[in-house]
């Protein structure tokens, strides 16, 4: 085995956040002839004795990253990559979020590659109206079946919402937020569980605008109405209180 390829392996070992991995590596000599075939070497570590310093940790999405880039960039002489599969760690629940604010969609959790970070990437740039996008999604294994199912969908009910959010954990997925109306509230958790792959569940709690400002204005009057009951009390038999107006900015 050439000088410089046996560094690499370990140094690429090293970056591995796994209990137990193997590389195996495939040099050729420089003039290749029929009667000379490639040599394999197999590299194999695992947490045992003077091994634990270097690999006792958990692998996490960067570990897999780094994995990645070691294999994408240059190579020893005579060094070929004939094949990988390095999968990210996994994530147990799989947890995605959406969160929907007044000026950008922030996006969290994991996601299973980066192809499917693309697809939510793309699919949220076309749903919804909001100058940012905050990816801070993560690699990781241990997607549920049609998890890019459940996802379109949730987004989908989302972009409805004024705000919100939507969570998906495991097969379960929440949904909260605003709709401007009371039909559009019933209508997104219509849409969901309807649009939603099988295995998945879901929980809605949205409200809307009307019912919003109600709630609002009742905080504001019944304090009002307490203490002029208050006053009424010491008032002469028969005399009425006078309530100040409320004014826009209260």
């Amino acid at each position: 085995m050439k000088p410089l390829i046996l560094p690499f392996a370990v140094a690429l070992l090293a970056t591995l956040g796994c209990e137990r991995h193997t590389i195996v590596i495939e040099t050729a000599p420089a003039t290749p002839s029929p009667a000379t075939e490639a040599k394999t070497r197999t590299l194999e570590t695992s947490r045992l004795g003077a091994s634990v310093e270097k690999y006792e940790r958990e692998p996490t999405a960067g570990h897999h990253a780094d994995v990645k880039k070691a294999l994408a960039g240059s190579l020893p002489t005579g060094l070929t990559i004939a094949g990988e599969n390095v999968r990210p760690p996994i994530a147990d629940p799989f947890i995605f979020v959406a969160d929907l604010g007044s000026n950008a969609l922030s996006l969290s959790g994991s996601v299973p590659s980066e192809n499917a970070r693309k697809e939510v990437r793309d699919l949220s740039r076309q749903l919804f109206r909001r100058p940012g996008l905050d990816d801070r999604l993560e690699l990781a294994s241990g997607a549920p079946k049609n998890w890019d199912d459940a996802v379109a969908a949730a987004l989908r009910a989302l972009s409805q919402l004024e705000s919100g959010k939507i969570a998906l954990s495991g097969l379960a997925v929440t949904i909260e937020g605003v709709a401007p109306d009371k039909g559009t509230a019933v209508a997104v958790s219509y849409q969901l569980r309807r649009d939603l792959p099988a295995l998945f569940s879901t929980s809605e709690s949205i409200s809307w605008k009307e019912a919003a400002a109600s709630q609002d204005i009742a905080a504001r009057v019944i304090p009002r109405i307490k203490d002029s009951a208050h006053a009424d009390s010491q008032l002469p038999k028969g005399g009425l209180p006078n309530l100040l107006p409320l004014l826009d900015n209260e």
